[in-house]
């Protein structure tokens, strides 16, 4: 996993640090980025800021690397908590009680407005301090960083495949719907 990440360019790390510094969780840098690494998002948060720390280490120049202490400013620690363990027992509790049959399902998530609200307002903060020559600021596309809800399915999914013993997929006919809320929405 040091291998990928160190295989960005210097130009990409820099940035991925400024996500941090700004008060981005490690999940919200890397989705900020535009990093596609769907087995990284899956580790422990823990181990991607170990990641992150390695990779410093390995710099020719020397950048600081800010580990958010507080909740990220622009998932609400939505990503920050999410190794799915605690959605995907409730979740699991709930379809194992009801006695649905399915062999495969997908994962829909719903998220507070105020998310993204927050996720805009980091990509302009980015763009006016990276300008719109980068990929992930030439445009607040879906194409051009991770959507919070993309992360999210990629944690949940995977951690409900292992609890329900059948196939997480992109489109399925079984719908599992996850909520989420906040405060300030």
């Amino acid at each position: 996993t040091t291998k990928l990440l160190a295989s960005l360019d210097f130009k990409k790390i820099k940035h991925l640090f400024w996500f941090l510094e700004m008060g981005c969780c490690g999940r919200c840098a890397l989705r900020f980025t535009n990093f596609r690494n769907i087995g990284f998002y899956r580790e422990s948060l823990s181990t991607i800021y170990d990641v992150f720390k390695d990779v410093q280490s390995k710099l020719s120049e020397k950048l600081d690397l800010h580990i958010p202490e507080d909740v990220c400013v622009v998932c609400f620690g939505m990503l920050q908590s999410s190794d799915g363990e605690t959605v995907q027992k409730e979740m699991t509790a709930k379809i194992r009680a009801e006695n649905y049959y399915f062999h495969s399902f997908t994962v829909a998530i719903s998220l507070p407005s105020i998310t993204q609200v927050r996720q805009y307002a980091m990509w302009y903060a980015a763009r006016e301090r990276f300008g719109s020559k980068t990929p992930y600021t030439s445009s607040p596309g879906f194409d051009n960083f991770v959507e919070v809800k993309e992360a999210l399915k990629w944690i949940l999914g995977a951690a409900m495949h292992k609890s329900l013993g059948c196939d997480f997929e992109f489109l399925s006919d079984f719908k599992v719907t996850v909520t989420f809320a906040h405060d300030e929405a």
